[in-house]
């Protein structure tokens, strides 16, 4: 990657000012695919691909914009991201998730947005993310009454990993 962007500063296409913010979001969107990947790898093999790609599309929103527990390092996050889907894809037979739904709903509703002391947005961005989160709960929220089980699996799943971030933010301001 370090070739890449001396080349594209060498061809005056990027500023060398810009080299650390552009490295930067060049590793969290390589880090963020590696995420994504992971869960479909790890679902496909427990068998079951959709409720990881339905986990992902329903997940990624809420915490692009619910903010809540970050690890120190990208590949703390990598391991404790995928062994947290694992355990929650294992157990969701053991959950009611109507009851669980409407309980995370509660949680994530009450505690939104948990931003942490190194995460500094604008105030007008925190309220955007705010009305972002109400707007993606209610849609999250009409999908229980849709009735599918593997969508109000994938979804509770989802509600619940970002319920725990939150919590865990929320209390111990990580």
């Amino acid at each position: 990657m370090t070739n890449f962007l001396d080349y594209l500063i060498k061809q005056e296409i990027i500023d060398h000012k810009e080299l650390k913010i552009i490295t930067y979001g060049m590793n969290v969107i390589i880090f963020n695919f590696l995420n994504i990947v992971s869960i479909i790898a790890i679902s496909s093999i427990l068998g079951n691909i959709f409720f990881g790609i339905l986990f992902l599309i329903v997940f990624i929103p809420i915490r692009i914009t619910s903010g809540g527990y970050h690890c120190k390092t990208a590949f703390n996050c990598f391991i404790l991201f995928n062994i947290i889907y694992i355990v929650f894809f294992k157990f969701q037979d053991y959950f009611n998730f109507t009851l669980l739904h409407l309980i995370l709903f509660s949680v994530i509703i009450l505690l939104l947005p948990v931003y942490i002391n190194n995460c500094k947005l604008h105030l007008k961005n925190k309220n955007n993310n705010v009305k972002k989160n109400y707007i993606i709960l209610v849609i999250l929220f009409i999908s229980l009454i849709i009735n599918n089980p593997i969508l109000t699996n994938a979804s509770s799943t989802a509600f619940l990993f970002n319920s725990l971030l939150l919590i865990i933010a929320h209390f111990f301001k990580r």
